[in-house]
């Protein structure tokens, strides 16, 4: 059986999807990943991006915040990575659609529930509480899209699903226009993986060389700048994420 038959029956491949310039840029950095064979998936790197997490967290209450910048951002490298690849190699599935978000959800999580560890201030906190619960309930969402519009439509009588849902279900008269990431949720994740990048690099805990040879006032510094503003318009942006993700629910007649 060939490759590509393989793919298809493992993974339920979709289709080739029109290729994003941005897709070139790691076609070109990441290339002998792209060389890998098809039974290399991109829900594998998504995969790798969830099990990072461990790593990741351990790095920030031990202390190494550079560290873990520098690993953050290599895994929201990675995020674009597994995007590119599913549509370069035509290998879009709908389980794709699931694990993305939740490794997205994931590694944000992480750094955030962590910096609550660290950060004392009470503006920090409730931002970072709330940037966990809209990103919690953004993913809780997808799952529920994920459901009706992949998982029960093809459900058989003896499926799981099938079988928890009565006839009458709710579930059943709820349509799904379509699933995947709205440009704000885009927005939203370039502008936290910013921050968040941001806050690792500059926390005070980290080195200050930046800070201190620029000799700025203390309000000023790129911790308090990226923490409080930025963090601000990433719950504005979650906020209207969910917003658009809640309007493709129709309920039919």
């Amino acid at each position: 059986m060939s490759e590509s038959k393989v793919l298809s029956n493992a993974e339920g491949r979709e289709g080739k999807p029109k290729v994003k310039k941005s897709d070139y840029f790691f076609y070109c950095v990441f290339y002998p990943v792209f060389k890998l064979p098809l039974a290399v998936t991109p829900n594998h790197i998504s995969y790798a991006r969830l099990i990072l997490c461990v790593p990741l967290s351990y790095l920030m209450v031990t202390g190494h915040l550079k560290t873990a910048g520098a690993l953050f951002i290599f895994m929201a490298l990675m995020d674009g990575l597994d995007g590119s690849m599913a549509r370069m190699r035509g290998q879009i599935t709908s389980k794709g659609k699931v694990v993305d978000p939740i490794a997205d959800k994931g590694q944000t999580i992480t750094v955030l529930v962590n910096f609550n560890l660290l950060i004392l201030v009470v503006s920090y906190f409730w931002l970072s509480l709330l940037m966990i619960g809209i990103d919690i309930t953004l993913l809780l969402v997808a799952l529920l899209q994920y459901l009706i519009h992949d998982v029960l439509p093809k459900a058989g009588p003896n499926h799981w699903l099938a079988k928890w849902l009565s006839p009458g279900s709710i579930l059943r008269k709820i349509k799904v226009k379509e699933t995947g990431a709205n440009n704000w949720g885009k927005g939203k994740m370039v502008v936290l993986v910013i921050t968040l990048s941001a806050m690792l690099l500059f926390h005070p805990n980290a080195d200050y060389f930046i800070f201190s040879s620029l000799k700025l006032p203390w309000h000023l510094t790129m911790y308090n700048i990226f923490y409080q503003q930025l963090l601000a318009i990433c719950v504005v942006l979650g906020l209207m994420s969910l917003r658009g993700h809640l309007k493709v629910f129709k309920f039919q007649n």
